[in-house]
């Protein structure tokens, strides 16, 4: 007896077959996309007179495949060392959202939406940092 609302075996091969064509339909316009993309990059390249081709080496995945992490930041100070500096010229006990504030007024720059836990993490360095109360961070003595 086959339930409400089921779908029978053909229904479901049918619909796969349905999401595999529209897989190989998307694989081929992100090679022809990729492949225009190669070509502007040769032109810009051209156009530089300088003959090095500007973007991403040829042979690499495209960026949407290889995007992980947004990699390195840029030189600069570490986030600790600015949380120190921040705690440092307060003089007097912070609590997160305010360190949080300060660090990023200082420069560092994150896109990250869960930055306020990264700072958090970083407070939990016991030789640099001392728990005052709840939330509230101050530089160890």
């Amino acid at each position: 007896m086959a339930r409400r609302g089921s779908m029978d075996l053909m229904a479901l091969r049918k619909m796969i077959s349905g999401y595999r064509n529209r897989y190989a339909s998307l694989k081929s316009q992100l090679t022809r996309i990729e492949a225009a993309l190669d070509s502007a990059e040769s032109e810009v390249a051209a156009i530089q007179g300088n003959g090095s081709r500007v973007g991403r080496p040829r042979g690499t995945a495209s960026m949407r495949a290889t995007r992980g992490g947004g990699g390195r930041r840029p030189k600069g100070q570490d986030l600790a060392s600015m949380i120190a500096k921040a705690l440092g010229t307060s003089g007097k006990p912070m609590r997160i959202p305010a360190i949080v504030s300060a660090v990023k007024r200082a420069g560092y720059m994150s896109a990250s939406p869960a930055f306020s836990r990264i700072v958090g993490m970083r407070l939990m360095d016991r030789k640099r940092f001392k728990r005052v109360g709840r939330g509230v961070y101050s530089l160890a003595k």
